[in-house]
């Protein structure tokens, strides 16, 4: 059974657009101002959206000659749902971020936000060697034997259990050892 379209005016721009529970934005008619012919009528019509850098269904509406974009989604959430406690984002449930009807969207917080990208697998905490701010950290012992090799500090110090903050003032030369071993970045030392 599809789902009945229901359109609202886009808040501070009414009798200009209009957004559905579906997901749609629509351009109203309307007469508009013409440098040459005085007044010129303009059909409403749906309106197509790219996407921003972000992968968000995104589209531009016009009033007083100026250009403002918006995201769909956003433009959905303020129009159909209440935000009784005025929490700044909208999430998407099933993290379709081109899924924008109402029923799809809720207002969060930041952190129920971040936390439900990590819940759903969404978003991954890169680390070791998938994080682009790792670098090769090797373990010696302290007669200079090579022990093993780490992508980063942090994984050095998940594996081995010894400090973080340790470590890294032994590969920064700033110590001479962490945990009774050799720390560098360079390989051999």
């Amino acid at each position: 059974m599809q789902e009945k379209e229901i359109w609202k005016d886009v808040p501070g721009y009414e009798g200009y657009y209009k957004v559905s529970n579906l997901g749609n934005v629509k351009s109203l008619d309307r007469i508009v101002p013409h440098p040459r012919w005085g007044r010129q009528f303009w059909k409403g019509r749906i309106i197509k959206s790219s996407l921003d850098k972000y992968g968000y269904p995104r589209l531009s509406l016009r009033k007083y000659n100026k250009a403002k974009f918006f995201t769909i989604h956003r433009l959905v959430a303020v129009s159909f749902i209440p935000n009784l406690e005025n929490k700044p984002q909208v999430n998407h449930r099933d993290g379709n971020k081109t899924n924008n009807n109402v029923i799809n969207l809720e207002w969060v917080s930041e952190k129920e936000n971040v936390n439900h990208a990590y819940d759903t697998g969404l978003h991954r905490g890169r680390r070791g060697i998938e994080s682009p701010h790792s670098k090769v950290v090797y373990q010696y012992s302290l007669e200079g034997k090579f022990i093993d090799k780490y992508y980063g500090c942090c994984e050095a110090n998940r594996l081995t259990g010894i400090d973080r903050s340790s470590i890294s003032l032994a590969v920064n030369g700033k110590s001479n050892k962490a945990g009774g071993f050799i720390w560098s970045y360079n390989y051999p030392i």
